[in-house]
């Protein structure tokens, strides 16, 4: 499903169910912006989790999409001399897969641990400075990384970097009915048409490039996704309803 068509769907949801009420498009861009990146990291995380720990996923097409493997970084990173690279400095930082550094011809792999574990190898490192096994822990805003002798180095960081965020762009035609816009569509202006921005257009006007951004996912996430769309709209539903929901829509739209 595309962002429009999710959009219908949660309006007519929202409409008909006792407890909702009229989704309106520009909310629906803002929810969309919010749940986005956390609904994202937590399908990587996810991900991470199965495959770190060699079990087949309860999705298999989140395991094998070509999505995470476009939105896989590698980064050379220079780290300053305080031990700590600062993740808003990196393109769209989602989550981290691991990070090598180089010493000298050799390639050492830089293990991720928790926060307890950190400080306590920490401190070992401190005491024993001829340990060379570097270790990293990420906090707030930061991977901070601990490496016997460790001055300014380069370190090669992998991590997956957030999508794009979701939009779904439309105009107003000159009865004020809403009209979506597909990813990549170019619309002419009629006089008295108003963009999704408010303003008004006349015949002459330039072309409209669409702002439409779809989502990256599987398409078998667009109903999980969705469903968190209709809980941030104080709709909760099980899939089977809004499956039928979604079968009753088309119905009256054939019917029309």
């Amino acid at each position: 499903m595309n962002v429009s068509e999710i959009y219908t769907l949660v309006n007519y949801i929202a409409n008909k169910d006792k407890s909702g009420l009229a989704f309106k498009i520009n909310r629906y861009n803002q929810i969309l912006e919010i749940l986005d990146p956390d609904f994202f990291k937590r399908k990587i995380e996810e991900f991470e989790l199965y495959r770190r720990g060699s079990e087949t996923p309860p999705n298999e097409a989140m395991f094998s999409s070509k999505l995470l493997r476009d939105l896989k970084r590698i980064e050379t990173v220079t780290v300053p001399v305080n031990n700590r690279i600062n993740i808003n400095t990196l393109t769209r930082f989602a989550y981290a897969i691991g990070m090598i550094g180089y010493k000298g011809s050799r390639y050492l792999k830089i293990e991720f641990v928790s926060d307890e574990e950190y400080d306590d190898r920490r401190e070992d490192s401190i005491l024993d400075p001829y340990d060379d096994n570097p270790i990293a822990t990420m906090a707030q805003n930061f991977i901070y990384i601990t490496w016997a002798g460790f001055a300014t180095r380069d370190v090669e960081l992998a991590y997956y970097s957030y999508p794009e965020t979701p939009f779904c762009d439309y105009y107003l035609d000159v009865n004020g009915v809403m009209q979506f816009l597909n990813a990549g569509a170019t619309h002419v202006w009629v006089t008295g048409e108003k963009d999704s921005s408010g303003v008004a257009h006349t015949i002459g006007d330039a072309n409209w490039t669409s702002l439409t951004v779809e989502l990256t996912y599987e398409i078998d996430l667009h109903w999980e996704f969705m469903m968190n769309i209709l809980t941030a709209a104080g709709i909760k539903l099980e899939k089977p309803i809004v499956t039928q929901y979604a079968e009753a829509m088309k119905a009256e739209a054939t019917r029309l």
